[in-house]
């Protein structure tokens, strides 16, 4: 039988498109039409699927690089945290060396205030012995002024 060209309309067979409900005859010409139309519904469900298997591959590619900048901006984000814990880190260690150095001083400065004190102290103990010594002195001048 011969098929006619591409236009869904039987040359042979009974006049009609193939999908308007109209019965077909039987016989080589119609048989072969509907194998004509079936290879053709075959190629067009083939394109459809090719194409839905593209647009879902695309789809996953597209996933894909989301996910990889996702993660790649997780690294990135967590490197940041990571630097600003180490600052904060070292930060904390150069308070505690401060407050160490801090009590350091302050202990230094009591004991000097100490020393002042001890040295203040041994001072006016000093300066009233002299006193006394002087006292002493003067009181033995005038004994010797007497005696002589």
């Amino acid at each position: 039988g011969g098929g006619g060209g591409g236009d869904g309309f039987d040359d042979d067979g009974p006049r009609g498109s193939w999908d308007d409900g109209v019965e077909r005859g039987s016989g080589p010409a119609a048989a072969a039409s509907e194998i004509k139309s079936l290879r053709k519904a075959v190629v067009q469900a083939e394109r459809e699927r090719q194409e839905v298997v593209k647009r879902a591959s695309q789809a996953a590619r597209a996933a894909q690089l989301n996910l990889a900048t996702q993660s790649r901006a997780a690294q990135l984000n967590y490197k940041e945290y990571q630097k600003a814990a180490t600052a904060a880190k070292s930060l904390q260690q150069v308070v505690v060396r401060k407050e160490h150095e801090y009590v350091a001083i302050h202990d230094e400065a009591e004991t000097l205030a100490a020393e002042r004190d001890a040295a203040i102290s041994q001072l006016s103990a000093a300066v009233e012995e002299n006193k006394r010594l002087q006292a002493e002195n003067m009181e033995l001048q005038f004994y010797k002024g007497m005696a002589t």
